[in-house]
């Protein structure tokens, strides 16, 4: 029988994938309250009594990206293996398009996982990688329709003439171009990245990850994608969710979120490193509400020079300074009111050259490297990796 295609903003599939359900004996939530997409409600994953993820609540809409972030063994990952069906959740639920994924099969709940090292298939070819799902199952396409389906995958990820290539001979960033093509050969309802570009070098990483993000837009795939590289979340991600020891910290929009961390917690984590009260920031002419800190981030507290007729300026003791890509970069000691500050503080190279340590500097605040922080830690949640009997 022939086989129907139709496109899907950008590419070529086969009518039955676009057709794929859930099974049918999956309890159904009430349309009126159903969450299209993904929901996560209180999901906990352990492994024995070790706590991977608790009581953790998250949405993702139909075609939204959602980057987890967060440190190596923050728990990310077992989050990521719990809603592909490979971790059993300890307590919670999990749901797809209203319907509870409790009791589905892997195989069953339509979803594609990509790992870091693409986990190619070493004796097949690189079309033989990509058509692997479209060989046989649900997925099966005929020989003509599926050579069709390869080559256009393969021309998306930038291989076209690749098709014959043994896998062996591709570079690192070739290969998860095959392993992205094979992930997407079919259809996938969501998309779950876990750390796919970490083995790959900082280059390849930056071309690479502007290249998912056009195939993820142009497609509108709805998509989870771990990472605890900074850069990849902020620019694939329309929210960022950031997981500390098991724990979600932060949920927000990636526009927002460096800009407005919700907590000291989540600013320590995306790169503030110092933080001031209202009256230390106001030593710097800024004022605040008394809630809040300033977080002062990376080329936020700057050298400046000063004379002995400008007591304004604050001043700090240099304890030691380096040069940093045409920059010196100082860690500095700021005494205030009884308390000392350590920080990292910038100049231009050409202005003031290395700084011995002892000297005395100027200091002043680009606003636009720092942030308001509400002062009252977020709320922990569980703060310990081992789960309470």
């Amino acid at each position: 029988m022939r086989k129907l295609f139709f496109r899907q903003r950008g590419g070529m599939l086969p009518s039955a994938q676009r057709d794929m359900q859930l099974p049918a004996t999956q309890e159904t939530i009430d349309s009126s309250s159903a969450v299209r997409g993904l929901e996560l409600k209180n999901v906990t994953v352990c492994y024995g009594e070790t706590l991977a993820a608790a009581n953790i609540n998250l949405q993702v809409k139909p075609g939204e990206v959602l980057a987890l972030l967060g440190p190596s063994g923050c728990g990310k990952s077992s989050l990521l293996r719990a809603i592909m069906g490979l971790e059993p959740l300890r307590d919670g639920s999990i749901s797809w398009q209203g319907q509870d994924l409790r009791g589905v099969s892997v195989h069953q709940r339509g979803f594609g996982l990509m790992f870091q090292d693409g986990q190619l298939f070493q004796n097949r070819s690189v079309e033989r990688n990509v058509s692997y799902a479209l060989e046989f199952g649900p997925h099966k396409l005929a020989p003509a329709a599926r050579k069709k389906a390869v080559g256009e995958l393969l021309e998306m990820v930038g291989l076209s003439g690749y098709g014959k290539r043994a896998v062996y001979t591709l570079s690192g960033g070739q290969a998860q171009r095959v392993a992205l093509a094979r992930l997407l050969a079919p259809a996938p309802q969501l998309l779950l990245l876990d750390e796919p570009m970490a083995a790959l070098d900082r280059a390849w990483r930056e071309q690479l990850v502007g290249e998912l993000r056009r195939i993820i837009r142009e497609r509108g795939l709805t998509s989870i994608y771990v990472t605890h590289d900074q850069d990849e979340a902020f620019n694939l991600a329309d929210r960022i969710a950031v997981m500390e020891n098991g724990r979600l910290l932060a949920c927000e929009k990636a526009s927002t979120l460096y800009r407005q961390p919700p907590s000291v917690e989540v600013a320590k984590f995306l790169g503030y490193e110092c933080f001031l009260g209202p009256e230390q920031a106001s030593q710097f002419g800024l004022e605040l509400d008394p809630h809040e800190v300033l977080g002062v981030g990376e080329l936020g507290m700057q050298i400046v020079p000063f004379t002995a007729d400008e007591p304004s300026i604050p001043r700090a003791r240099v304890l030691h300074s380096r040069i940093y890509k045409g920059l010196v970069k100082a860690r500095i000691a700021w005494e205030y009111a009884g308390q000392t500050i350590e920080a990292e503080a910038s100049a231009p190279l050409e202005r003031s050259g290395l700084l011995p340590a002892g000297e005395q500097v100027g200091l002043a605040l680009d606003q636009s490297y720092c942030c308001r922080v509400p002062a009252a830690p977020a709320a922990s949640g569980a703060t310990s990796r081992t789960l309470d009997r």
